[in-house]
């Protein structure tokens, strides 16, 4: 899937959802519980910057316990 380019730094929601493999339904109540990735609306149109999504995949590791 896409990744962040200085020629393509906004994704749309499919796109973010294929590349974390989840479903579209399931990246959108993230978005709607405020515990997915910052988002842009642009009109009615949702956009995520793919600097913002990698940051939240970021802060969003977690340590193996075994």
């Amino acid at each position: 899937m896409s990744a962040p380019t200085p020629s393509r730094p906004l994704a749309t929601p499919l796109e973010v959802a294929a590349w974390l493999q989840v479903t579209e339904e399931r990246l959108s109540k993230l978005r709607k519980t405020g515990k997915g990735p910052v988002y842009i609306k642009l009109g009615r149109s949702v956009r995520y910057a793919w600097l913002d999504v990698h940051r939240w995949c970021d802060g969003n590791r977690a340590a193996s316990n075994g």
